[in-house]
């Protein structure tokens, strides 16, 4: 079976069932981080960091809701990523607040 991460966590993600959220969704994909080699956790970090920047909202708060990890590389980068997030989902502004103090950055988004 020639399968990538990417598939396979696309495959989980669109196979849950609606009693999970995406914020458990999460938890559950950074369990899978512990089964898996140096590469391996790093190609799920990498899929999340690009969920960050999905056009489906779902996706953005399973990865707004990763703990253990720094998905960007700078502060700056982590400031500008959930000020595009508020302007497009007003909604998430409490996931993305939590994402910033997860991280100890300040709050800038007002």
């Amino acid at each position: 079976m020639n399968m990538t991460i990417d598939r396979a966590i696309e495959y989980l993600f669109i196979r849950l069932t609606k009693k999970v959220s995406p914020e458990h969704f999460a938890a559950e994909v950074e369990g899978l981080i512990w089964l898996m080699d140096e590469q391996g956790g790093a190609d799920i970090y990498r899929v999340m960091r690009e969920w960050l920047y999905a056009d489906q909202i779902e996706k953005v708060r399973a990865a707004l809701a990763i703990t253990q990890a720094a998905l960007l590389d700078s502060d700056e980068a982590c400031q500008t990523a959930v000020a595009q997030i508020v302007s497009r989902w007003p909604e998430l502004k409490p996931n993305c607040i939590e994402f910033l103090q997860l991280r100890n950055l300040p709050n800038t988004l007002g």
